[in-house]
Parts: C-alpha cells; sequence; structure tokens
C-alpha cells in the first residue's frame, strides 16, 4: 500500500481536494472584494434565494458545507451534512471509514473528492458569477 504507483493516486486525489477548496476559497475572496460582503457565501445564498433561484442557492450552500469539512473536518458543516448524507450529490462519511473498503489510493478525508465533484465545484462557481455579474 505504499508503492509509488499508489502514492501517486493518493497525491492526486489530494490535490482534487486541494483544487475543489481553492476554488471556493477564491470565489469566496472574490465576493467580499467586490460586494464588500463580510460573510461571502450567506450573502451570496440570500442574494440567490431574492433571485428565485434556489436551485442554484442550495447546490452551492451543500458543496460550501463540504468544502468546510475538507478545510476544518468534523464540527456543524459535517453534521449538517451527514443529516443528509444520503440526498447529497457527493459522498460524505466519519472519521476512519473509508468511502471503498481495501481502496488503498484513498487519503483520510471526510468528503469523497472525485473529477465529478470538482468539476460541479467549477460549474456552480460559473452559473452563480453567470446570475450576480462577479
Amino acid at each position: 500500500a505504499a508503492t509509488s504507483l499508489v502514492n501517486s493516486l493518493r497525491m492526486l486525489r489530494l490535490q482534487k481536494a486541494v483544487l475543489a477548496t481553492g476554488m471556493f476559497s477564491l470565489f469566496e475572496a472574490l465576493l467580499q472584494d467586490k460586494y464588500g460582503w463580510e460573510y461571502p457565501y450567506s450573502s451570496l445564498d440570500q442574494k440567490l434565494r431574492e433571485l428565485g433561484r434556489t436551485d442554484l442557492a442550495d447546490p452551492i450552500k451543500d458543496y460550501n458545507l463540504s468544502i468546510n469539512v475538507l478545510k476544518y473536518g468534523t464540527g456543524r458543516s459535517h453534521a449538517e451534512l451527514m443529516a443528509r448524507k444520503e440526498t447529497l450529490p457527493f459522498r460524505i462519511s466519519v472519521p476512519g471509514h473509508a468511502f471503498d473498503e481495501g481502496d488503498v489510493s484513498e487519503i483520510g478525508i471526510l468528503i469523497d473528492v472525485d473529477d465529478r465533484f470538482v468539476r460541479r465545484c467549477a460549474e456552480l462557481i460559473d452559473q452563480a458569477t453567470a446570475i450576480i455579474g462577479t
């Protein structure tokens, strides 16, 4: 489980988590800078809901919570997502549990950040940007 190929797979998984976290963090900074929002994702959520775009506000909230879980581990965001884990478009876990038993390339994070997760993060940011004009 510690071969160079397995470690390379682990590094790729870690890079995906860093990429998703970075995208959401940079978007947060952009919102804060452009609009002066003290709590950018809360303000974005409110703005989207005012525009009747709950179809976008809800998934952005879920992905923002998932990014919080990637950054901080268990806590309020993790508990909120775990309560709805069966309905989420991504997989979430508890500490010490694997997503796929026997997959030696897994890394110890609580959100399964795969290619689809990363693409969805980018799509949500793109859609929100188009609607609010950042």
